[in-house]
């Protein structure tokens, strides 16, 4: 993987044939390149993503790609100017380069890594998972694909468990950042989502959503280590099934939003975002143990049934904070009002079931 700026693309067409053969030639691939091509995929909104299709002046080499993806800043200046800022750019980049290869998750292995703040630039080179089936938040998915997610969790959780190693990266160990960051924005921001979504959510979940609001420092104040990696957005829409055209179960993908955090936060997340109230209560106890026996297996020996359960409790209020804030300040579409909707509901009861709030450090 390279990092050198001085042969680094910041813009689709920068990714040339030469370009690419250097790239494999560095991971000792020779292999004459002969034409590529890139089309846009995907709808991110902090970044431009692309698929480059390639051909090759000779037999190809099972170990050169047909394909690859390559997500760059956005260039929308706002949008470049906010994944800078948040240091969602750095955080992914970081990601590949930094951190991934330590980490047993199946995420897209990368190629080329190159990010520089001052210039605000940055490219990834990565591994083209295609064919695969993309999570769908709205339909969410049933026990055996949440299994799958609960193995990933404890493979991206277990290898850097406790670690405090972490602490170094700064774009990675902004974990108190982070939450001042969402209870600024749960706090100004609140009033506005009620008003907006009150027609579409029953009294209970708003209900709900009210006592978050008006305590959501004491939720932080809950909050307890030992901390690793989280993914921090582990959300079926961040996941690709049967990916590699079935070869890989599950991948994860989109790491703008990693920190140095609790990890059992991703399982609450995802949990309460990817299932239908009834089939949650029926299948949860089973998957968090999934989870843990997972955890256990990757050699977390300090984390009992107990402690695992208490915190997964305590993080149901998750997904609501991932929703108030970020459903004012993203752009409105119809779908989008319609996920965020699904989401607050979803949270909102998964908080009252695991009655999180006699967890809250008041």
């Amino acid at each position: 993987m390279s990092s050198d700026l001085t042969s680094s693309p910041i813009k689709p067409d920068e990714v040339t044939a030469d370009w690419w053969g250097g790239v494999l030639a560095q991971r000792g691939i020779t292999q004459t390149v002969g034409d590529i091509r890139c089309e846009p995929v995907g709808h991110g909104m902090l970044g431009d993503t692309f698929r480059f299709a390639v051909d090759y002046d000779e037999p190809r080499s099972p170990d050169a790609p047909s394909s690859f993806i390559g997500k760059f800043a956005a260039v929308d200046p706002g949008s470049r100017t906010t994944g800078f800022k948040s240091l969602m750019y750095e955080r992914e980049a970081g990601f590949y380069r930094d951190i991934a290869h330590t980490l047993e998750v199946r995420a897209p292995r990368s190629y080329h890594v190159s990010i520089d703040v001052e210039r605000q630039t940055m490219a990834i080179i990565m591994e083209d998972l295609a064919p695969a089936r993309p999570g769908d938040q709205l339909a969410g998915c049933g026990a055996d694909g949440a299994a799958l997610a609960m193995e990933q969790a404890a493979a991206l959780h277990g290898p850097r468990w406790g670690d405090d190693t972490l602490e170094r990266y700064a774009w990675l160990n902004i974990r108190e950042r982070n939450y001042a960051g969402y209870a600024h924005m749960t706090r100004t921001k609140y009033e506005a989502f009620r008003d907006r979504f009150a027609d579409r959510l029953s009294a209970e979940v708003l209900d709900v959503c009210d006592h978050l609001a008006m305590n959501v420092d004491a939720y932080f104040g809950s909050h307890r280590g030992p901390w690793t990696i989280q993914h921090a957005d582990f959300r079926l829409d961040n996941m690709l099934f049967d990916a590699a055209g079935g070869a890989v179960p599950l991948a994860i993908v989109d790491w703008q939003t990693i920190l140095y955090g609790p990890g059992p936060c991703d399982v609450a997340y995802f949990l309460g975002a990817a299932m239908e109230p009834e089939d949650r209560r029926r299948h949860e106890l089973d998957l968090v143990r999934v989870y843990h026996n997972a955890l256990t297996a990757q050699g977390v020996t300090d984390y009992d049934w107990d402690r695992c359960w208490r915190d997964y409790r305590l993080y149901s209020y998750s997904g609501l904070l991932n929703t108030i804030g970020p459903a004012m300040v993203l752009r409105q579409t119809e779908r989008g009002d319609q996920m965020l909707t699904t989401m607050a509901r979803r949270h909102a009861i998964h908080a009252l079931d695991m009655n999180a709030a006699e967890l809250l450090r008041t």
